[in-house]
């Protein structure tokens, strides 16, 4: 299953962080389902109970239903005779797992908004009890995240969706001028290509050489 940043990408559409923070605000959380539910259900009892087609059918008011799909159908007719069959499972609107969706689009010294290549290119490993808010899992060489020493607190403020490294400035320049990059980890290969052209997350993981903005096709060959 893609992830909504490689949506985007595979779709061309111009959507921002923000736009998945807007709709994670105002839609209800109805998968009752591990990571996101209160129960042991898990994705085997999601297709039992309908699947996506029945997720979607309780969506509905939140759905742009005459939109036409890739099926040849509209959303309303992709979703006509699709049932739930554990009410539990998928939730209804009124006894939703959360009022809330499960994304929060968190903002602040430890997640500005990357350069390109930044948050992907030249990583190492952070043990499980210094991420923050355990949502981290590489440290990205370069950023303040690089800065990071054992004893900081870090903040985690979900509904007003920032995270916060509470050191002053002036300490994280002195920190900054201290630090060293490492040497690159790959110098060939697909390690280094990955490094050299992968995209950000908000971008969809791609390589930037297959959007079509980065130049022209060589068309399709001749067939003699």
């Amino acid at each position: 299953m893609q992830s909504p940043w490689q949506t985007r990408n595979a779709f061309l559409t111009d959507v921002a962080l923000e736009d998945f923070d807007r709709i994670s605000r105002t839609v209800p959380a109805i998968a009752n389902i591990r990571p996101n539910g209160t129960s042991a259900y898990l994705m085997e009892d999601f297709d039992c109970a309908g699947g996506l087609p029945a997720l979607m059918k309780r969506l509905e008011p939140h759905l742009h239903l005459d939109e036409l799909t890739v099926s040849g159908l509209t959303v309303r007719g992709n979703l006509e005779g699709a049932q739930v069959y554990n009410d539990d499972v998928i939730r209804t609107l009124d006894n939703a797992v959360s009022n809330e969706g499960s994304l929060a689009m968190r903002k602040g010294n430890l997640a500005p908004r990357r350069l390109r290549h930044q948050a992907q290119r030249d990583e190492r490993e952070v043990p499980a009890a210094q991420r923050p808010g355990g949502g981290v899992r590489r440290l990205a060489i370069g950023g303040n995240l690089a800065l990071v020493k054992t004893g900081d607190i870090v903040g985690v403020d979900v509904p007003n969706r920032r995270i916060h490294l509470d050191v002053s400035d002036d300490e994280l320049a002195r920190r900054r001028a201290k630090w060293t990059p490492p040497a690159p980890r790959f110098e060939r290969g697909y390690g280094w290509m990955f490094s050299e052209h992968i995209l950000q997350a908000d971008q969809g993981c791609g390589m930037d050489f297959l959007q079509t903005q980065f130049g022209a096709t060589a068309g399709e060959p001749d067939i003699f």
